[in-house]
């Protein structure tokens, strides 16, 4: 009976022992987080005058993850504007402007992805014929000025005809 006894003792002595390993041992658990990614970039397409707005689409196990803005003109980084909208203060007709967009998920940055436009300039309407005259080349204004003269000739030479003719 008392080896009974001890081996009960035994086995109790066992499982509280084994019972107070198990309750103070640590579970590890490694979350993998992967780095956020641009899935497209685009800009719109304005013409000068008009704001520059630059659209990222993210994927990210995180809904929460947004881009980080750097905007150039012309390779020069334009200090201060870290938005998705640049204004158009900043650039002009015929510059070339890039967005670069760096996901990040509150934890780290992904892969930084860009996209350039050139500013157009915005085209000249005659008030006259309500046409399009002018399309952004270097010489647009001087074109569409020698286009509205020679319709002033045209109106001119067509008026003194007919007031001739009476």
């Amino acid at each position: 009976m008392k080896q009974i006894i001890y081996v009960l003792f035994f086995l109790v002595t066992l499982a509280s022992v084994t019972a107070s390993n198990i309750a103070t041992a640590y579970v590890g658990v490694t979350v993998i987080n992967d780095p956020p990614k641009i899935i497209s970039i685009t800009t719109s397409d304005p013409l000068e005058g008009e704001p520059l707005i630059c659209n990222v689409v993210i994927e990210d196990e995180i809904e929460e993850a947004k881009a980080k803005y750097k905007w150039y003109n012309n390779n020069v980084l334009i200090e201060g504007q870290d938005r998705n909208v640049l204004e158009e203060t900043f650039f002009k007709a015929g510059d070339v402007i890039t967005c670069e967009a760096t996901p990040n998920d509150l934890v780290q940055d992904g892969n930084p992805e860009h996209v350039s436009v050139t500013i157009k300039p915005k085209p000249l309407v005659s008030a006259i014929t309500g046409a399009v005259i002018g399309f952004g080349e270097s010489q647009g204004l001087l074109n569409s000025l020698l286009f509205l003269l020679l319709i002033a000739v045209v109106i001119f030479n067509v008026a003194y005809f007919l007031k001739k003719k009476r």
